[in-house]
Parts: structure tokens; sequence; C-alpha cells
């Protein structure tokens, strides 16, 4: 996998808190729920802006909820990254607790 940075991707919101816990969860593994179909790995940073955005402006978070966010051409983007909170699992407790990574795939699209 190759590593896509916050500042590669183009994130402009911030990262949140550092008081995560992980050792007391592990990690929750998110998808984007309707199908994506095939896109071409040039769009993926505009799809990673496009959740960052919707979190902040939608949802009114500090910014992107997810700690990683993987593409299904073999690339991890950074979002909030380890060592901080996320936003994405549902309860201020598994938020605490679990680190979130998105995958940029729907129902119905293959697992690569």
């Amino acid at each position: 996998m190759k590593y896509v940075s916050r500042s590669d991707w183009g994130a402009k919101y911030g990262r949140g808190p550092t008081n995560i816990t992980p050792e007391r969860g592990g990690v929750a593994i998110h998808w984007e729920g309707p199908r994506m179909g095939t896109f071409a790995h040039s769009s993926c940073d505009d799809k990673v802006r496009g959740i960052e955005r919707f979190h902040v402006e939608s949802n009114g978070w500090e910014g992107i909820a997810y700690t990683l966010v993987v593409c299904p051409h073999g690339y991890v983007f950074e979002g909030r990254g380890v060592g901080h909170r996320t936003a994405a699992n549902g309860t201020n407790d598994a938020n605490q607790r679990f680190y979130a990574i998105c995958a940029l795939m729907g129902k119905g699209d293959p697992v690569p």
C-alpha cells in the first residue's frame, strides 16, 4: 500500500483531540454505503476531500472523522491520523476507544 499524507490530498480542517485510547478497543472498519462502482485512482483524493467537507459542513465535526481512508487502488489516505480521536464510530465511547478506517467502496462493490 502507498501512504498519502494529509498535505498530499489537501486536507483543510483539523485532526481532532489526541485523547484516544485504542488499547481499550481497537479498529472499526467503515464503508461509504451506496455502490461506488469502478473509478480511476485520480478521483480518490477528490472523494476524500468530499468526505472531509461533508463531515465538517453537514455534521459540524472538526475535520474528517476517519483515522485513515483506503482506496481500491492500494493507497492509504491519512485522515485524522493515528493518535487522534475519531468521530465516525457512532458513540463517544466508541470514538474514544476505536480507530476508524473507511474503505472507498459501497454495497455490491468488489473488495480488492
